[in-house]
């Protein structure tokens, strides 16, 4: 379409079509801002969601009691590695370790080298423990080395090595497990000796240890699981006298995990009073001014770590009684000095506010957290991922509306051009009569 721009009328067409369109673009602009002060707001949410998730984590940390014991061993002797691995008691106990666990061990007969063909043939069977036997062909070219070959890749729980005896060579095979149940057998017509009583120089070995010169107890590694509640013990040389293990609580380390779940919920309460506006604080985003949805979020949750536990009672009850404060500012304080002074008062009574105690039923003040933000966090159904979705949904509501407004802007600005247009053909053509009609004039005086 032509586009005369005023050439007829001498006004500015193109000024006005521009000016006009910039009047009927305003709600678009609106829609197009709105739209992205929205999708503002839902990245806000999905972080307040993250940052919810995070005081669950936190909350886990100390919601059982392997969790809030936070024990240390430690041990007086270096043969003797003491590990808090759960729950467990403060004390001390004595290890004596008496014996290693070893690995069974067999020499073959001796051989004048290990490289040159034995010219032996026939079978070589090893039973390792429980497990089916495993053959091995052993042929008239095979070396030593070449046998020692054939064991480590036969898939027997054993390994082999030549090794120099002397001046002569000999096969070492060596269970791969510690352990009296783990002995291997060999059987065969091509044995080489291997299963000569003779020729077995070590026998395989359960570790055992006394505890507190009482009980025994033995391992096929020198690995030990729960000696005692929630205590590891790992042995390297049995002890002419008795290690002293002393298993105490690990102060640093629970109130580090303390301090972590402080942080986590400051951190999410934070984010919401900034998003949503708290006291003098304007909201971030005008979408989620004194959004309900946030502010019962961060309502449930100061609830949930300002009350107290249900089925306790006595001096220690609550959060705040053993020094986990909620301010005027709805965040939370630690009061390390209060926390240890209940600690040293009452350790198992200040567990049970953080774990709860499982033979009573109660639930500990972490699990009544924990189920709020599952409750807002927790799956698409969640509270919180509701809201996310639903601005999701106005978002896609508001493009679509921008697109549909776009296509009728489009439209009334090609019908503003095609007005304007005919309008100035309009002009055009009067002003092509007008000057014909000037011209008859002129040619009528002139002739006369």
């Amino acid at each position: 379409m032509f586009n005369f721009g005023g050439l007829a009328s001498g006004l500015d067409t193109n000024a006005l079509i521009s000016g006009l369109m910039g009047v009927e673009r305003i709600p678009l602009q609106q829609l197009h801002a709105k739209q992205r002060g929205i999708e503002s707001a839902q990245s806000t949410v999905s972080s307040i969601l993250g940052k919810i998730t995070a005081v669950k984590t936190a909350a886990e940390e100390l919601s059982d009691a392997s969790g809030f014991s936070s024990l240390v061993a430690t041990s007086d002797a270096p043969a003797v590695v003491a590990t808090a691995s759960g729950a467990g008691a403060e004390g001390t106990f004595s290890i004596e370790v008496t014996q290693l666990a070893q690995e069974q061990r067999n020499r073959s007969d001796s051989y004048s080298d290990s490289v040159s063909a034995l010219g032996l043939s026939g079978n070589m069977d090893f039973a390792v423990g429980s497990d089916a036997a495993v053959s091995i062909s052993v042929e008239a070219g095979d070396s030593l080395a070449g046998i020692a070959a054939k064991i480590n890749s036969s898939g027997a729980r054993v390994s082999a090595s030549v090794v120099e005896d002397q001046g002569s060579y000999r096969l070492l095979v060596r269970g791969t497990d510690t352990g009296s149940s783990n002995g291997f057998t060999v059987t065969g017509s091509a044995t080489l000796g291997l299963d000569s009583i003779g020729n077995q120089y070590q026998k395989p070995q359960n570790a055992v240890i006394k505890l507190d010169g009482t009980f025994t107890i033995d391992s096929s590694t020198n690995q030990f699981t729960n000696v005692v509640d929630g205590i590891d013990i790992a042995v390297t040389a049995e002890t002419s006298t008795p290690a002293t293990v002393t298993i105490e609580r690990d102060g640093d380390t629970l109130k580090g995990k303390i301090e972590d779940f402080v942080s986590a919920y400051n951190d999410a309460i934070s984010a919401s009073q900034l998003a949503t506006g708290f006291g003098p604080l304007n909201a971030q985003h005008i979408e989620l001014a004194s959004d309900s949805t946030l502010r019962g979020a961060m309502m449930s949750l100061s609830s949930a770590v300002s009350s107290s536990v249900s089925g306790l009672s006595g001096k220690y009850d609550m959060l705040a009684s053993v020094g986990v404060h909620l301010t005027q500012s709805g965040k939370l304080e630690l009061d390390s000095a209060a926390l240890e002074e209940a600690l040293q008062d009452d350790v198992a009574a200040v567990e049970k506010v953080f774990v709860g105690d499982p033979t009573a039923n109660v639930d500990g003040a972490m699990a009544a957290i924990i189920s709020v933000v599952d409750r807002y966090t927790d799956g698409d159904e969640s509270i919180l991922q509701l809201k996310v979705d639903a601005m999701d949904t106005q978002v896609d509501r508001l493009e679509e509306d921008a697109i549909r407004l776009e296509r009728r802007l489009d439209d009334y600005e090609v019908q503003l051009q095609k007005k304007f247009t005919a309008l100035e053909l309009a002009v055009s053509q009067i002003q092509a009569q007008q000057s014909a009609l000037t011209g008859l004039i002129n040619m009528s005086i002139n002739q006369g």
